[in-house]
C-alpha cells in the first residue's frame, strides 16, 4: 500500500464517505490487487509446488512412517488449497466491478460497499476455516464451548431436593 500512498492516489470518495483508491485509477488498483492477492497466492503456490516436488522425489516403496508423513502432508496441502479457493472465489465480485470500472471509466455507488462486504466475508471464512482445519485449535474451541454449556440433570433427580433431617 505504501506505493499508493506515495503517489497520492488515495482520495476522499464523497459518495461513500471514506478515503480509498478509486476503481477508475487502473495502476493503483492493479498494485493493490497484486499486493493483497498476488503475493499470498504466489507464496502458497510456491509452497504447494515445493511440497509436491518433494513428495514425488521420495522412493516408490515408502515405509509406513514415510507413508503416514506423506498422507499428513497431502492433507495439509488439501486444506491450504481449500482456503486459497475460498479466498479467490470471494475476490471474484471485486474483480468484476474492477473490470467494469475500467471499461466504463465510472464507479457505481454500490461498488465499494459490495467489495468490502466480500472482503469481510472472506476474513470471516478464513477465521472459521482455520478453526475447522486445525485439530488442536478445534479441540480448544470445542472445549470452551462445552465448558460454558448448561447440562440438565436426569429426570429422576428433577424435583427431589435433599433435605436435612
Amino acid at each position: 500500500m505504501s506505493l499508493v500512498l506515495f503517489l497520492h492516489d488515495v482520495v476522499y470518495l464523497p459518495t461513500d464517505y471514506y478515503c480509498f483508491v478509486p476503481f477508475t485509477n487502473a495502476y493503483s488498483m492493479l498494485w493493490l490487487a497484486f499486493v493483497c492477492y498476488g503475493n499470498q497466492i504466489g507464496v502458497l503456490s510456491f509452497i504447494y509446488i515445493r511440497i509436491t516436488i518433494f513428495l514425488r522425489r521420495q522412493t516408490n516403496t515408502p515405509t509406513l512412517v514415510v507413508k503416514q508423513r506423506q498422507d499428513r502432508d497431502l492433507l495439509v496441502i488439501r486444506r491450504i488449497l481449500i482456503i486459497v479457493a475460498l479466498l479467490i472465489s470471494l475476490g471474484v465480485p471485486g474483480i468484476v466491478f474492477l473490470v467494469k470500472s475500467f471499461i466504463t471509466n465510472t464507479d457505481d455507488f454500490l461498488t465499494f460497499p459490495f467489495v468490502f462486504f466480500f472482503i469481510s466475508i472472506s476474513m470471516i471464512g478464513v477465521c472459521i476455516s482455520t478453526i475447522i482445519f486445525t485439530p488442536q485449535l478445534k479441540k480448544i474451541v470445542v472445549k470452551i464451548i462445552q465448558h460454558n454449556r448448561v447440562i440438565p440433570l436426569n429426570d429422576g433427580f428433577i424435583g427431589s431436593i435433599p433435605t436435612r433431617q
